[in-house]
């Protein structure tokens, strides 16, 4: 052929078949690019004039789970892709915008940061590149990817600047005062439980509320299945042992050097029985698994084998949770639910080792017997459970309006003590607290959270869970406004009941504030810039089609801008 090639190279023929050939190569491979880049297949997100494409997002998004994957074990790859891709979009506003300015961030500089951090200095104070290797190790990223990150670091820095040169002017003060304010409030709790409900439901109403709430009819997926057991202390009652075995083994040990035969001889008849114990139990487990897959029946060898087998009957995955109720009593009950809940029906695992309850070494596999999908209750099923749960919506409803009715009344002038003492309701009131929602703690208080062991009262737990949910109404809102919230099984209504003022501020708290009020404005102007920069002067346009391919909740995408 390539004879051939040489020979026809200069002929007019021969340019005629090349340049056909090209230009099929062009059409059948390049159009498809052109294609891609008319239809905008080409990017997942376009920021400005930047395309992040389907491949540049998968080694984004590669590295970043990477990354958090060596400080969590479970993490959530599709919770995590809108997270990735509004960080990816937010570092090429920043990575543009840095370029506009003309910040131009060297290699040298870059080394110098990082030589500058104290994460890697030894106790001398000097740069250790050895604490930097075993801090990328760690976290499983190269050099160069974290070079490319404290660049990015550097750039959001220089952008970030201006902002922190600002100051807060005395007049000021008065914004101090008030975020020093203290507020206490009173409260009412309402259960759903003690509403009455008089109503009789309608076979339709029934019906309806059935289709509206299926997610209250769900049945888990249930699992039979059964647990084979193979313990090792059964196995070991039939190794033996031999002299002759000990002295070849003492033989050609390369322990022994001055050592004799009876100094060594208990440990090398240890070696020898654990040698022979793991050979039987790889010959004897991988018998068993040889016989299951080769399909025969499971009774004749759990017989066979003399195996012990636990038969678990209507396991669900909510076990795993450490239910008291859970149906599988043992040790290693976790692991053996994820493996069954993992393991195809009239499947069988692998084997795996535990210590059971009685601290006895075993392999353990798990056979599947039968499985029932996750399904909605047929109706008639579960007639009673509608009607109860029809009720209790009821009950819900009827002290969601009550709650209204008590913040309605507070509106016209009342107190919640007086609305509370109408309706025969108690009221409550908590200690101080300040916008966080932190109480107030006196002496006594900060005496007994420093003891161990210290439980806060239910009393205490309340107040603090009331500060914590109402701080940001209670100090948003009127003194006599009221407000209600969702609190576990109750809905909790307050009303801010005093407005303790911050009296005198010592100039070291005051200083502090003002630091922090610069901090918090600087970080608000900035985080407008890079908005408003991603909103108008970089335009950013999602590839829906393409989003959706990498797993991304594309319904979610507005949550980024």
């Amino acid at each position: 052929m390539l004879e051939f090639i040489r020979k026809h190279a200069n002929s007019t023929t021969f340019k005629i078949f090349l340049a056909v050939l090209a230009s099929t190569f062009v059409f059948c491979f390049g159009i498809f690019d052109i294609i891609n880049r008319w239809t905008g297949r080409d990017y997942i997100v376009k920021i400005g004039n930047v395309k992040i494409t389907p491949v540049m997002f998968s080694m984004e998004k590669a590295k970043k789970l990477n990354m958090l994957r060596s400080h969590e074990k479970d993490v959530d790859e599709k919770a995590m892709t809108n997270s990735i891709l509004h960080q990816i979009i937010w570092e090429n506003v920043i990575d543009q915008t840095s370029s506009e300015f003309g910040f131009i961030v060297s290699e040298d500089t870059i080394k110098k940061y990082i030589a500058g951090m104290g994460l890697f200095r030894d106790k001398d104070g000097r740069f250790s590149a050895g604490m930097l290797r075993n801090f990328l190790h760690n976290i499983n990223i190269s050099e160069a990817m974290f070079i490319e990150f404290s660049g990015k670091d550097i750039k959001n820095a220089l952008i970030k600047a201006p902002f922190k040169y600002m100051s807060a002017h005395k007049s000021l003060d008065h914004f101090i005062k008030s975020s020093l304010e203290k507020r206490t409030v009173s409260f009412v709790e309402i259960d759903p439980n003690s509403m009455t409900v008089s109503e009789k439901p309608t076979q339709t109403e029934l019906e309806d509320f059935y289709s509206e709430h299926q997610d209250l009819f769900i049945v888990e997926e249930i699992r039979d299945f059964s647990v084979v057991e193979l313990f090792e202390e059964d196995i070991s009652k039939n190794i033996t042992v031999s002299e002759e075995e000990i002295k070849d083994f003492y033989e050609t040990s390369p322990d022994r050097e001055d050592r004799t035969y009876e100094e060594m001889k208990e440990e090398i008849t240890a070696e020898i029985s654990q040698n022979k114990l793991q050979s039987e139990i790889d010959d004897r487990t991988r018998q068993i698994e040889d016989a299951l897959m080769a399909g025969e029946n499971f009774d004749e060898i759990i017989k066979k084998f003399n195996l012990n087998v636990m038969k678990i009957n209507g396991a669900t995955a909510l076990d795993k949770g450490g239910k008291s109720n859970s149906v599988v009593k043992s040790k290693y009950r976790e692991d053996i639910l994820t493996v069954a809940f993992s393991t195809e029906e009239g499947s069988d695992s692998s084997f795996s080792e535990a210590v059971n309850d009685k601290g006895k070494r075993l392999l353990w596999l798990v056979h599947v017997d039968s499985v029932t999908p996750k399904h909605i209750a047929n109706y008639s099923d579960v007639s009673e459970k509608v009607t109860k749960e029809w009720r209790k919506n009821k009950q819900h409803e009827k002290a969601v309006e009550l709650a209204e009715a008590f913040c309605n009344s507070a509106k016209e002038g009342k107190s919640l003590a007086s609305i509370a003492s109408q309706n025969k309701r108690k009221i409550f009131s908590t200690k101080p607290f300040d916008r966080n929602g932190n109480l107030e703690q006196d002496e006594k208080s900060k005496k007994d959270n420093n003891k161990k062991d210290k439980k806060p009262t239910p009393q205490e737990e309340k107040m603090a869970g009331v500060a914590s949910e109402f701080a940001e109404q209670t100090f948003s809102g009127n003194k006599g406004s009221a407000f209600y919230k969702e609190m576990g099984q109750s809905i909790v209504v307050a009303q801010v009941e005093k407005i303790i003022p911050a009296g005198n501020v010592s100039s070291e708290v005051s200083a502090r504030c003002h630091v922090e009020l610069i901090r918090s404005m600087s970080d608000d102007l900035y985080q407008q810039l890079v908005g408003y920069l991603s909103r108008e002067k970089y335009e950013i346009k999602i590839n829906n089609e393409m989003l959706e391919k990498t797993g991304a909740d594309s319904s979610r995408v507005d949550e980024i801008f």
